[in-house]
């Protein structure tokens, strides 16, 4: 669901709960609100994104013990994954600077804050990807 829809959805329940039509203090504190929820809701999603990997990691792992599989198979499958991992990590920051951005216009570079989360999350990826490599090449 989109901020503008989200709004559109607080005025009209405002409009029918108290009758009358909110002011323009009104509708900036609704469209805050918004935009604040918007922003825990994609590092919410930067979250799940690392967690979905590092599980996916541990699938893959109890997967390629079960089967043969060449290593480099292996090494290229899980290189694919953390390269598609950080992309949408970079997408999510990128999106996460677009709401601040529009929160805080003078924001001289938006990106930046929480650019250290992400590279936690790049690192918890990459680490979890480096010990599945290591027992798959370790089984070979």
């Amino acid at each position: 669901m989109t901020i503008n829809r989200l709004m559109d959805i607080a005025e009209k329940e405002y409009e029918r709960v108290f009758g009358d039509v909110l002011t323009d203090e009104e509708k900036e504190k609704i469209d805050r609100a918004a935009r604040h929820e918007e922003i825990r809701f994609l590092k919410r999603q930067q979250w799940a994104v690392t967690t979905a990997g590092v599980v996916l990691f541990g699938a893959f792992l109890a997967i390629i013990r079960n089967h043969d599989m060449s290593g480099w198979c292996a090494v290229l499958l899980i290189v694919v994954a953390v390269g598609a991992g950080c992309f949408f990590l970079d997408d999510l920051q990128d999106g996460l600077a677009g709401v601040r951005r529009a929160l805080d216009p003078n924001n001289p570079n938006p990106r930046e804050r929480g650019e250290d989360i992400l590279r936690l999350h790049k690192a918890i990826l990459v680490a979890s990807a480096a010990v599945v490599l290591w027992v798959v090449l370790a089984l070979e």
